[in-house]
């Protein structure tokens, strides 16, 4: 797979619809996820320090690609796989947050695939015809504008795509932060089969009684010192656990959802490395 653009078509099925407790939840979410800082601003897998992975480093494949999610709607994103790989490889979804599909998301997603995982990584707002601007504060308004129950139904017909998909072996996981987690939720409740295993870096979390449809086995991230976190948060795990789910979820303590208004974290760089090995672990265990 090249630097060029490619078309990838999605098999011929409609993606699964969302209830409509589904889109109540998610559009309240939204609301305030777009709005807001959220403790996944920073993402895991790497400090601030960390050099970048390197937009042409030879042990990746990487490309920017569109694909259909149905017969008029197309999403344009990110795509990167091991160089070397031998065979189909697991899938990975990587959702944004707010801030949408940023050079620092491709970023993490090359990093994904670096650990031996098909990574696609959406720009949701590709679905409104327009690509994630650099201005934050635009980016932010235009996320919140979009179509909550569109958006899942979008998200799960590229899980479903990715199922499918010639270099993938027909596993596939979720990865999402702040805006996307509540994505990701949500959508572990109505992708079924499809979706396999799900990272979720903070709140807020769906209503308890969408635990019953999640297939999923969750991994959850949370920012300890966020005052919301244990009570949001905990009747979710509950409710996870009670529906048979298998629900791994870690409280940071020196995360506090405040401290990374702008993207200026106080993060430790050991609780971020912990998430990250955490994150590749669960995956690897559950995909391949």
């Amino acid at each position: 797979m090249s630097d060029d653009r490619r078309r990838l078509s999605l098999p011929g099925r409609d993606p699964a619809g969302v209830p409509p407790q589904c889109r109540r939840a998610f559009l309240a979410g939204v609301a305030a996820l777009a709005g807001g800082t959220v403790l996944a601003e920073i993402l895991p897998g790497f400090s601030a320090s960390a050099a970048p992975i390197a937009i042409h480093d030879q042990r990746l494949k990487t490309a920017n690609i569109h694909w259909s999610v149905d017969s008029s709607r197309e999403l344009h994103g990110f795509m990167a796989i091991p160089a070397k790989a031998r065979g189909r490889q697991p899938a990975v979804l990587l959702v944004h947050d707010a801030r949408g599909l940023t050079d620092y998301m491709r970023d993490v997603a090359r990093r994904i695939a670096l650990a031996g995982f098909v990574v696609c990584a959406p720009d949701f707002l590709s679905t409104i015809g327009e690509r994630t601007p650099a201005d934050e504060r635009v980016a932010r308004a235009m996320i919140a504008s979009l179509d909550p129950a569109q958006t899942m139904r979008d998200a799960v017909a590229t899980i479903r795509w990715l199922g499918l998909n010639r270099y993938a072996s027909g596993k596939v996981g979720a990865v999402g932060f702040g805006w996307g987690a509540h994505l990701i939720d949500q959508v572990a409740s109505t992708a079924g089969e499809a979706l396999t295993a799900a990272v979720c870096y903070d709140d807020p979390t769906p209503e308890r009684g969408e635990a019953a449809g999640v297939k999923a086995a969750m991994l959850l991230h949370y920012a300890g010192q966020e005052s919301r976190a244990e009570a949001v948060a905990r009747p979710w795990i509950n409710a996870l656990r009670a529906a048979g789910v298998s629900a791994q979820a870690y409280f940071y303590e020196s995360a506090n959802r405040a401290d990374h208004e702008g993207g200026h974290s106080q993060y430790s760089g050991a609780d971020i490395a912990l998430a990250w090995d955490r994150t590749v672990a669960f995956l690897r265990e559950q995909l391949q």
